[in-house]
């Protein structure tokens, strides 16, 4: 790879510098989350993290020189996720919208780069179980349940960025571990960029003035990214974990979905309808600062990404670690 070491370092800086010039755009173009209802940030906050942080990607994905058809795929995919996100922080589509969006994208690295989830690992203690003929649709439904499960962490400051983080630098130590490089130089220029973009967001104070967030145009993009990795580090001859344990590295997010979803249903509302009932909203009401919200559930993502390596790094079975996310599924409910 030719200056791959300058990659991490291009997403880093670029996804900086974008945000400025952006930042000045986002009144004009109505990408401000102002506050009122659900939003208590106290000040008006332009939304523009997420296209800065796509920006920073794809100039450190093009600096490898080395992209090939498959992550050009993955660029123009995470490119879609962008810009549906993009439109819904300034027009809120309907759901429907954003779903064809997610399905389209989903589509991308299933048909267009043939990343399909084909062996989940030995989960009930069995064997390897396949997806047979159901692996396109599979994994197109886990591809969309995990992008809708990021776009609803990203509630507080740094806790969607946070989450990603972890997860991306999860899997960057499989990558590494196992002699991936290409792929373990993407991730790194992933969360390069993520940490560009919590200079702006991380809740230190210091940085108050220029605070950011990064808008369903970044969780969106982050949640096709890491289901895209996740598949990648798990399927085909170049497998290097099994599905079960990069589970653990999206736990949080996707138990806080089903929670939330079985929560409304068993209410009476709309799956995809709005409320403050997340955990990091539980957390909040019951006196816990943001925070402190922050570093308790960040310090839960770091512990489940440990539960997770442990399989491939250490061995622990698949049916043992799929218990456990269970179990884990089953307290935060």
């Amino acid at each position: 790879m030719h200056y791959w070491y300058l990659a991490p370092l291009y997403g880093f800086v670029l996804t900086i510098l974008f945000s400025f010039p952006m930042r000045a755009l986002a009144e004009k173009w109505g990408m401000v989350a102002v506050p009122g209802g659900r939003k208590d940030h106290g000040a008006p906050v332009p939304m523009i993290g997420g296209v800065a942080m796509f920006i920073g990607t794809a100039w450190g994905f093009e600096a490898t020189q080395s992209v090939t058809a498959d992550w050009s795929m993955f660029l123009v995919a995470c490119a879609l996720m962008s810009v549906i996100g993009l439109l819904d922080d300034v027009f809120d589509l309907r759901a429907s919208v954003r779903t064809v969006g997610h399905l389209v994208a989903a589509l991308m690295m299933t048909v267009g780069a043939g990343h399909v989830i084909r062996l989940l690992g030995d989960p009930f203690f069995m064997g390897p179980v396949g997806t047979g003929f159901l692996a396109i649709p599979f994994t197109v439904l886990v591809t969309m349940t995990v992008i809708n499960a990021y776009n609803m962490m990203d509630g507080i400051d740094g806790l969607a960025a946070g989450t990603s983080l972890i997860a991306l630098a999860a899997m960057a130590v499989l990558a590494t571990t196992f002699g991936l490089y290409p792929e373990f130089i993407y991730l790194d220029v992933l969360m390069a960029s993520v940490l560009g973009f919590l200079v702006f967001n991380l809740p230190m104070g210091v940085n108050a003035r220029l605070r950011t967030f990064m808008g369903d145009a970044g969780s969106m993009f982050l949640g096709l990214a890491i289901t895209w990795f996740g598949v990648v580090l798990t399927q085909g001859e170049a497998a290097v974990a099994s599905a079960v344990s990069v589970l653990w590295f999206a736990a949080l997010p996707i138990h806080d979905l089903i929670a939330t979803v079985i929560h409304r249903l068993l209410e009476g509302r709309l799956p995809w309808s709005a409320g403050r009932d997340h955990v990091h909203h539980h957390l909040m009401a019951r006196g816990i600062s943001p925070r402190w919200t922050l570093a308790l559930l960040l310090a839960t993502c770091v512990a489940y990404a440990a539960i997770g390596l442990s399989g491939p790094l250490l061995g622990v079975q698949d049916g043992v670690l799929f218990i456990a996310w269970l179990l884990a599924g089953a307290g935060h409910f």
